[in-house]
């Protein structure tokens, strides 16, 4: 840390020739420089390794989901067969809606609340 020098006036007007204190290193040490680099070194190469360890999680999961046959990226026997339960499912499903006389909230046995808020909507079904 920098310290002052003390400041001694000195001449027959000592009020007049005043300047302002002068500060032991100006500039930093080199022991906190030293710690500066390390702690950006340090820095650095946490980076470096998070962003490693990402690609190999990344990489983990992607060969979960696809191979490499004959040229070119499949899916995974598994993944194919989670693909055409979820169409099957999707081509089986059914869509109603339900539109209120009043806005206001209304039972729902789905919802966490157990109840929900429906809008009254003006329109020609």
């Amino acid at each position: 840390m920098s310290q002052l020098h003390k400041y001694i006036p000195i001449g027959e007007n000592t009020g007049d020739e005043t300047t302002l204190p002068q500060y032991d290193h100006a500039g930093p040490s080199e022991e906190h420089t030293d710690e500066a680099t390390q702690s950006g070194q340090r820095s650095r190469v946490t980076l470096l390794l998070s962003i490693v360890f990402l690609v190999v999680l990344a990489a983990l999961k992607w060969s979960d989901v696809v191979e490499w046959v004959n040229g070119e990226w499949r899916l995974t026997p598994q993944r194919e067969a989670e693909r055409d339960k979820q169409m099957k499912n999707v081509e089986d499903a059914e869509q109603y809606a339900l539109i209120a006389n009043m806005p206001g909230y209304y039972e729902c046995m789905h919802c966490p609340s157990k109840r929900a808020f429906l809008n009254f909507v003006t329109r020609n079904i």
